[in-house]
């Protein structure tokens, strides 16, 4: 009987190194909706001045929708993403990836019981607008649309491929507040990632990239590619109870590159192609030049 590999995906958090500091610390922050269409806070792409709206249209009669005091945690599925070359040209230093996104947001909710009502983790829907038609007979429940809304993006924000966490207040004293800072014992959950020194221009020109993993015994790995376009971001490879971080390859061979250090240089099973295996329990940190 063939052994069985299970594939896990971890999401990514990118943000200033004190923040990053933080989480190591089990605090962090998660933001009221309407902060987001604040443009005193925000700029660029964090912006969105319809974050947590919605029109809905019945024949001539249109209803305009606006959610507050929905707290949100924002982060992103996939690594190599425009939210990568933003963080960059934003100045920002870290990334924080979180391996069990469904234990994290339970971590905080446990935290938080008596305060906070978990209502969603996933991706989020990039829509062409959020005007919508609606059937002139068919009733609306606002309360079951409330989640949908709180997720929709547009679609100019689609390459940040962002996956959101959204909570509602039960009983806090602040819940109109710009955002919480929350205290969880998530720490053990994630693994640093660092790419100050890498470029993105380089990066879009096909440049090598290196990404060199730290491990906890002083010792490293160092993964090379002359192609960086040939290889996803970091998932997790669980077999037979190891978890291991690996690179998932767009083909099934490591041309144009070189492993040295990992625990396995390349996995090749009925889920693709994988390189740079690491255990996770070993990994320090993850830096990316």
């Amino acid at each position: 009987m063939p052994t069985q590999y299970k594939l896990k995906h971890p999401i990514f958090k990118f943000q200033e190194k004190e923040h990053a500091d933080l989480m190591f610390e089990n605090k962090l922050r998660i933001s009221n909706i309407k902060d987001f269409r604040d443009s005193k806070y925000h700029k660029g792409q964090i912006l969105d001045i319809g974050e947590g709206t919605a029109a809905l249209k019945r024949h001539e009669d249109t209803t305009n929708i606006t959610i507050d005091n929905k707290f949100i945690f924002c982060s992103t599925s996939h690594f190599l993403s425009d939210s990568l070359f933003w963080a960059i040209r934003e100045n920002k230093e870290c990334c924080v990836m979180i391996l069990d996104p469904e234990e994290f947001y339970k971590r905080i909710t446990d935290a938080y019981q008596t305060n906070l009502v978990f209502d969603y983790g996933g991706t989020c829907k990039y829509v062409p607008s959020r005007t919508f038609s609606i059937d002139p007979h068919h009733t609306m429940n606002i309360g079951a649309s409330t989640t949908e809304i709180c997720t929709m993006k547009p679609l100019d924000y689609s390459t940040q491929m962002e996956h959101r966490a959204i909570w509602s207040p039960i009983s806090l004293p602040n819940s109109d507040a710009r955002y919480l800072d929350i205290e969880a014992n998530v720490a053990n959950l994630l693994i640093r990632m660092e790419f100050s020194k890498l470029s993105e221009s380089e990066f879009h020109a096909g440049k090598t990239v290196t990404m060199t993993t730290h491990l906890k015994n002083g010792s490293k790995s160092i993964f090379t590619l002359n192609h960086p376009h040939a290889i996803h971001s970091p998932v997790i490879i669980e077999h037979n109870g190891l978890e291991m971080l690996a690179f998932k390859l767009l083909g099934n061979s490591l041309s144009g590159a070189t492993v040295s250090g990992a625990h396995t240089g390349m996995i090749i099973n009925e889920l693709g192609s994988f390189g740079c295996a690491n255990i996770i329990a070993d990994i320090e940190l993850i830096e990316f030049h």
